[in-house]
């Protein structure tokens, strides 16, 4: 990639509609490919810019992130337990 290719971050904010810190981050996180660092400033591709898609919303696929548990989902649950050991139980003894 020539050195024209490349743009600032003050250019790449501007064509983006980004902020220069979201700009920044991207960088970091390798989602910009060929953004390199040039002393404490980031020069950034115009072409990996312009062919920027963020990631769609919310938690990421096999995301470990756990499911805050519905207190009535977890009563019925252990009413549906309860009832099965009763069954159980009646079973053996009859």
């Amino acid at each position: 990639m020539d050195v024209d290719d490349y743009i600032s971050m003050e250019d790449a904010a501007q064509l983006s509609g980004y902020t220069r810190r979201m700009i920044t981050n991207l960088c970091v996180a390798g989602k910009l490919p060929g953004a390199r660092k040039m002393g404490n400033q980031w020069i950034v591709p115009r072409q990996a810019l312009l062919e920027y898609r963020p990631d769609p919303p919310g938690p990421k696929p096999g995301s470990k992130r756990k499911k805050k548990e519905d207190p009535l989902e977890a009563e019925l649950r252990e009413a549906i337990a309860q009832a099965k050991a009763r069954k159980e139980r009646g079973s053996r003894e009859g």
